[in-house]
């Protein structure tokens, strides 16, 4: 396995999390994946996600996922990522690389409404449960206190 679409990985934090009635951030949103990764790594030596990361002032982040959250700002992320919004991630890309005629975009955006859709397996289901039981009921700024004790992060970040 190759990992999945960060959005993918977001979509199950988001559903765990309207599921629970538990708000969450899109900077939550961020780190839970960052961590879901690095645990994932460190229980099956794979990787859960297979876009690339990104560091940023508070940690690393998911840049697609970026494209989603960020009009939330700091406010309650409300609803799964559509595929709409995975049209909309590739044509942002596309206008700032300009790498794609209009043909290759269109195949993009089915492939990608499609993995934001990708049946997650059962090592992918494991990992994300772990992560949200440990990090659920804490604030953002609290999870980037965390990120030394969570299991696999140091490992993580050597493969970046």
């Amino acid at each position: 396995m190759n990992g999945y679409w960060s959005l993918r990985i977001a979509n199950a934090f988001i559903e765990k999390s309207l599921n629970g009635q538990i708000p969450i951030t899109q900077f939550k949103l961020q780190k839970l994946c960052c961590f879901a990764n690095g645990q994932h790594w460190d229980s099956f030596d794979e990787k859960l996600i297979s876009d690339f990361s990104r560091k940023w002032n508070y940690g690393w982040v998911y840049w697609d996922l970026v494209g989603f959250a960020s009009y939330q700002g700091k406010n309650e992320v409300t609803r799964k990522i559509s595929d709409e919004d995975a049209k909309v991630i590739i044509q942002n890309k596309n206008r700032a690389s300009k790498l794609m005629d209009k043909e290759v975009e269109d195949e993009c955006i089915i492939l990608y409404q499609k993995k934001i859709k990708a049946d997650l397996d059962y090592k992918a289901k494991k990992t994300i449960d772990k992560v949200w039981e440990e990090c659920k009921d804490k604030e953002a700024y609290q999870l980037l206190e965390k990120v030394p004790e969570m299991a696999g992060w140091i490992k993580f970040l050597k493969l970046l």
